[in-house]
């Protein structure tokens, strides 16, 4: 539909024209959520050389479409590439857009994690306590944007055996979404899926089942279309219970020697 759209608006109105570079760019995103990555990246640098051309390098749109190409290298793991467009597209908007504009406060949150999947933690962690600050300020404590980027605090503090810290932010960022979007919803489910990571992270390993039970009997009710998770969380919980199983087995089998050993040692006697 988008491509679509895109060709029709590129044959009535021209290349060039403003409504038709929208187009452009919403091509590039969805392709992106797709995760086409060539050809996400081959739209959106072809598209960021005619907004260069017609609006300018720093024209909000042109940025935009920056930010949407540094998300597309770090998808691919090409972290520098990433880093370097973030933070170039990030300067760039704050002069033209301020510091606490949307899209200003989107890409710090990009840029944000990229210093993560670098293992940079220090700096990912600075700018996103910051990014998260301004969000809230700006947009809200229940914005979408503000949700995501304590979500990827909360990752953080996980990676780096934080768990506690995870666990406390990981709680505030499930409850966020079940006021906001309800507790059937994807987005809400996500959130209850790495909170049960995060509890299975610090050996409560029953609590964290019963955690995805509850987030797999919720997730039924979506339509199948959202429900895209379903097997990652299904192999999560065939993981645990597995191990579960296991580390039963391995309390109760010495046990079990032990008693074998006493009525043999007693059997000996009798004889």
């Amino acid at each position: 539909m988008y491509r679509q759209n895109a060709e029709m608006h590129t044959k009535v109105l021209g290349p060039e024209h403003p409504e038709t570079l929208t187009t452009m760019h919403s091509l590039g995103v969805a392709l992106l959520s797709l995760r086409r990555f060539v050809e996400a990246e081959e739209n959106q640098r072809d598209l960021i050389q005619t907004q260069c051309r017609v609006l300018g390098a720093e024209h909000q749109s042109t940025l935009e479409t920056m930010s949407s190409l540094a998300e597309i290298y770090m998808d691919q793991k090409r972290l520098d590439e990433a880093q370097n467009l973030a933070r170039q597209t990030m300067e760039a908007q704050k002069r033209v857009l301020g510091e606490k504009h949307q899209n200003t406060l989107y890409t710090m949150d990009l840029l944000a994690e990229v210093y993560s999947n670098k293992g940079q933690f220090g700096k990912a962690e600075e700018l996103a306590k910051l990014t998260m600050t301004s969000m809230e300020e700006v947009l809200g404590a229940e914005h979408s944007y503000t949700l995501e980027i304590m979500e990827l605090l909360c990752l953080m503090y996980k990676d780096q055996g934080r768990l506690q810290e995870a666990e406390e932010l990981g709680q505030q960022v499930f409850e966020r979404y079940k006021k906001s979007c309800g507790l059937d919803h994807r987005w809400t489910l996500i959130a209850m899926h790495d909170l049960a990571h995060i509890i299975k992270a610090q050996g409560r390993t029953h609590e964290a089942i019963s955690l995805l039970e509850d987030c797999l009997q919720l997730q039924e009710k979506l339509p199948v279309h959202l429900q895209m998770d379903r097997e990652r969380y299904l192999k999560s919980m065939k993981k645990w219970r597995n191990k579960e199983k296991s580390l039963k087995k391995s309390i109760f089998a010495p046990q079990r020697r032990h008693a074998k050993g006493r009525h043999a040692s007693h059997k000996s006697k009798a004889v």
